[in-house]
């Protein structure tokens, strides 16, 4: 009975003992867990700080990238985009004068083709500065308002011959500063001059074919004054011929003669012929 009793003490200390074992492994183990799970959990905070950085970083750049791209423009260019805008807009406004004052049906024609074909290549040229975050001035340029200030006191052939001449020299000057620009490494620069130089080589054709229609104009204009000047001088240089020869045709003569002794005095009178020539 006693080692019976004494059996069922060991076992039940037995399990007593494996129990407490187990339940210290379990709470290692659960410390653990929780130790784990902690560093797990600041591991993925530090990954999500991080990632918050790469995407801060990353709309910096974007934002540096924009601001730099408006800024990059070369100087070269963007004295390309100006010009071209502030010229193309002084075509228009001289094209419309055209349009209203020319006498000549191909310099009307010019001046139409000036205000529509220039109004269409500065829409697309204002797309392109705006895009770049560039600022053109509006309002004619030095040059062009002194042409229009020019063109503005004349009327009719003179108006015609000046309006021509003025675009003749425009497009030539603007068909070099284009050639120019086809060659920029910028792609938007490049594109827009390449497009642009076939009509500007047409215009230039268009203002040479006015300006010789209206030089020939007046050429034969001057040629017919001086014709009917030179002939009205000869015609009254041989009326003043005509009548000296006839002042010479006239004349008399007269003598008297006395001989001594009687005193006899006689007079003899003539006449020579009095004649008149008419002009030769």
């Amino acid at each position: 009975m006693t080692v019976r009793t004494n059996s069922i003490v060991v076992v039940a200390a037995a399990a007593l003992i494996a129990g407490s074992g187990s339940a210290w492994a379990q709470g290692r183990a659960g410390q653990s867990g929780t130790a784990t799970g902690s560093q797990t959990s600041g591991t993925s905070s530090a990954g999500s700080a991080g990632a918050g950085s790469g995407t801060a970083s990353s709309s910096a750049a974007s934002k540096q990238g924009t601001a730099s791209s408006s800024g990059s423009v070369k100087p070269a260019d963007k004295t390309f985009l100006t010009k071209a805008a502030m010229g193309g807009e002084a075509e228009v406004t001289l094209g419309q004068m055209a349009q209203q004052k020319a006498a000549d049906a191909k310099v009307k024609e010019l001046g139409q083709r000036m205000e529509t074909d220039h109004k269409k290549a500065n829409d697309e040229l204002r797309s392109i500065i705006t895009a770049k975050g560039l600022t053109v001035p509006g309002g004619l340029d030095h040059e062009h308002q002194a042409v229009k200030t020019r063109l503005d006191k004349l009327d009719g052939a003179a108006f015609d011959q000046a309006y021509a001449a003025a675009m003749v020299q425009d497009h030539t000057k603007d068909i070099r500063e284009f050639e120019m620009a086809a060659k920029s490494t910028d792609p938007d620069v490049k594109q827009f001059a390449v497009k642009t130089l076939p009509t500007l080589r047409e215009h230039l054709k268009m203002a040479q074919d006015a300006k010789a229609a209206v030089g020939s104009k007046n050429m034969s204009s001057s040629s017919s004054r001086t014709s009917s000047g030179s002939t009205s001088t000869k015609g009254s240089g041989t009326g003043s011929k005509g009548t000296a020869t006839g002042s010479q045709g006239s004349g008399s003569t007269s003598g008297a003669c006395s001989t001594g002794g009687a005193g006899r005095t006689s007079t003899t009178s003539g006449s020579g012929n009095s004649g008149s020539a008419n002009g030769r």
